[in-house]
């Protein structure tokens, strides 16, 4: 994946965090992109202050936390997406192109589960590690 997107200027771990981004449908504290990326808040912010100064990130301090960032996409990152979807999905297809259509909807319902154990995570403030 690296070296498909490498002519564009991403990497994969720029790439995930964008999806992370897009998949919640709005904008996300540090913390939380973090913890659905599976990295460290250091790591993920790394990221964050990559993409923002390509213009394709905001880093905006929260309005009710000031301690906190909030990340959100900007239009010329969806518009570059947009532009690449096609030839993306031929990639993806070509990941997945070998596993049988049960074995991938085993996957995607492990998926599933999986975002929804994350999301109750998430909202579930007495854990330690979040």
């Amino acid at each position: 994946m690296d070296r498909h997107l490498a002519p564009s200027g991403f990497t994969t771990r720029q790439w995930f965090l964008c999806l992370v981004l897009e998949q919640a449908g709005r904008s996300l504290s540090l913390r939380e992109t973090a913890l659905r990326m599976g990295t460290s808040h250091q790591n993920a912010k790394q990221l964050a202050l990559k993409l923002e100064r390509k213009g394709y990130l905001r880093i905006e301090r929260d309005p009710e936390d000031a301690r906190a960032l909030r990340l959100s996409l900007t239009e010329a990152c969806r518009a570059f997406w947009a532009r690449r979807k096609d030839r993306d999905r031929e990639i993806l297809e070509a990941v997945f192109r070998g596993l049988p259509a049960p074995d991938l909807d085993a996957l995607h319902r492990a998926l599933k589960r999986l975002d929804l154990d994350v999301h109750t995570l998430l909202a579930d403030d007495s854990l330690p590690f979040l």
